[in-house]
């Protein structure tokens, strides 16, 4: 299993709208494959609907998820993966918790806190073929997000 299964399934299991205001075209533009979710408002309340009673998901306000997969290593700039990086740590809310670098391979993992509570969530995890971000924005308990 690679890095970014690995490290996204330890973090969702384990466990702002700043998704929504990364531009992702770069990233998207030669994927041979490409998921992306993005749940808000009345199709995130719907989403909490269908989980069972008592969800964790409750404080959530927003959730984006963008994968992409590329045929060949280069396909995408990694400048746009750092370019990221670097807006989150621009933005002094959100602490970086996790910083793993192995060869053609990096995950960042950023948490957001105000008043003891936290209230976001962002991967930001790169491979040679292969990129995903996750975000989550609100009243975020880590556990909850195994959900989704």
């Amino acid at each position: 299993m690679n890095m970014i299964r690995r490290t996204t399934l330890a973090m969702l299991v384990a466990a702002g709208a700043m998704a929504q205001t990364i531009d992702f075209s770069a990233l998207a533009e030669k994927a041979k494959s490409k998921t992306e979710v993005n749940m808000d408002g009345a199709v995130l309340e719907a989403a909490r609907k269908a989980m069972p009673q008592g969800s964790k998901l409750e404080g959530v306000k927003s959730m984006s998820i963008h994968a992409y997969e590329y045929a060949k290593e280069g396909d995408y700039p990694m400048t746009a993966v750092e370019a990221i990086v670097k807006r989150v740590e621009s933005d002094g809310s959100w602490k970086r918790v996790l910083n793993a670098r192995e060869e053609k391979e990096r995950v960042d993992i950023f948490l957001k806190t105000a008043g003891g509570k936290v209230e976001g969530f962002l991967l930001v995890a790169a491979e040679a073929k292969e990129v995903a971000v996750i975000q989550a924005e609100g009243s975020v308990e880590l556990a909850g997000l195994q959900e989704v």
